[in-house]
């Protein structure tokens, strides 16, 4: 996998952030929030559409993940705080966010933080068990379900963490399994570009994949329905890693949210839709763009 788009920035607080640079450099700004695990090298799946549609995606590695720096005691809003420095950097004004599975959190937190610079967020198989309002959805007993499994993957993280670093390390891609999207990773050529991606993500160890586990598991510092932001939702129902309940529950917590349900699709469906997720967010920034000069000639 071409790695030759990787640069980085040194944040404020002395940390390296990585990202690679996918699609038209001069198009629409869109930052790529991976999954967990995943890497920066994700972006690869949206560079020819990303091309098409004149859009400038940025993927980034979340900290201690692929080529970002380690950051002790994080939480969801810290990524808004990260991702608004990078874009200081790059002189990018406004742009959107899409996050994929375990980024679906983080471009959350984003359409929560980031403000007026941001045109809109895509959540895409979004892991969001954890967010306020949704386990107190369930009976007492799957309350409490839902309470020991939080507390026992935050507690196992390193584990985890550990053991799916090594059983990557170990496994060729022909081997890799597929059981999270049969549909998508039964094609040889995405099996060996979400093996790379996902060991990218272990390039200096475990220690930032199980912080990113934990951060997931956590209880989130903000609420779906404080987010004024438009919040597209894009999820299949045969979704096996995050039931389409979860992104059920951001579509009707998320007062702006609009959402795309996909029959017969699993976990990886942003592989074959990943035109039509950044289309959705292009267009809304161009409309924004066409309002504001009809409004300046009126």
């Amino acid at each position: 996998m071409n790695d030759a788009t990787t640069t980085s920035i040194e944040l404020r607080d002395g940390r390296e952030l990585a990202y690679a640079e996918y699609g038209d450099r001069s198009g629409t700004p869109v930052f790529y929030f991976h999954g967990t695990p995943g890497s920066r090298l994700e972006g690869t799946i949206a560079d020819e559409a990303a091309r098409r549609l004149r859009i400038r995606l940025i993927a980034i590695d979340r900290p201690g993940i692929g080529r970002s720096a380690f950051k002790r005691r994080r939480m969801l809003r810290d990524w808004a705080a990260d991702v608004i420095e990078l874009a200081d950097a790059l002189g990018i004004d406004r742009f959107a966010i899409v996050g994929l599975s375990g980024g679906g959190p983080y471009a959350l937190a984003g359409a929560r933080y980031i403000g007026s610079r941001l045109i809109g967020a895509a959540i895409v198989s979004g892991a969001a068990a954890s967010a306020p309002g949704y386990v107190q959805r369930k009976n007492v007993v799957k309350r409490a379900l839902y309470a020991i499994a939080f507390r026992a993957t935050s507690a196992w993280a390193p584990v985890t963490a550990w053991w799916m670093m090594r059983g990557l390390r170990r496994t060729k891609p022909d081997r890799m399994t597929t059981w999270p999207d049969p549909r998508v990773l039964n094609r040889p050529d995405m099996r060996r570009l979400w093996r790379d991606t996902l060991l990218e993500g272990f390039r200096n160890g475990s220690r930032g994949v199980a912080q990113d586990i934990r951060v997931l598991a956590r209880k989130w510092d903000f609420r779906p329905e404080d987010i004024e932001a438009r919040v597209h939702v894009w999820h299949g129902d045969k979704d096996r890693v995050v039931p389409i309940a979860i992104g059920r529950y951001v579509a009707e917590t998320v007062p702006r949210a609009e959402a795309t349900y996909f029959r017969d699709e699993g976990h990886l469906m942003i592989v074959d839709h990943i035109e039509e997720i950044l289309r959705a967010l292009v267009d809304q920034a161009r409309g924004e763009e066409q309002g504001e000069k009809t409004l300046r000639r009126s």
